[in-house]
């Protein structure tokens, strides 16, 4: 009976994979056209970051220590 059940959804599922198209939802909310041009944009500004306190604790601070960084070193591969 299990089997039977089993074999029965089996061909269910594949009489509704058509490859290529996706048939769920992503459940993304997507954003007008009116959202996107308004007067402003929400983004962070040019000198947004030259004026915030440097990261002195938090989860993305232990990992980077964990990663054996310091503050005032970059993050690229060079550290520089």
């Amino acid at each position: 009976m299990i089997y039977n059940c089993q074999q029965d959804m089996t061909s269910w599922v594949n009489s509704k994979n058509t490859p290529g198209k996706f048939t769920g939802s992503t459940g993304v909310s997507v954003l007008s056209a009116r959202q996107l041009s308004g007067d402003y944009d929400v983004w962070a500004k040019k000198d947004e970051f030259k004026n915030t306190a440097p990261v002195s604790g938090g989860m993305g601070m232990h990992l980077l220590q964990k990663m054996d960084w310091k503050p005032g070193e970059g993050l690229e591969r060079e550290k520089n």
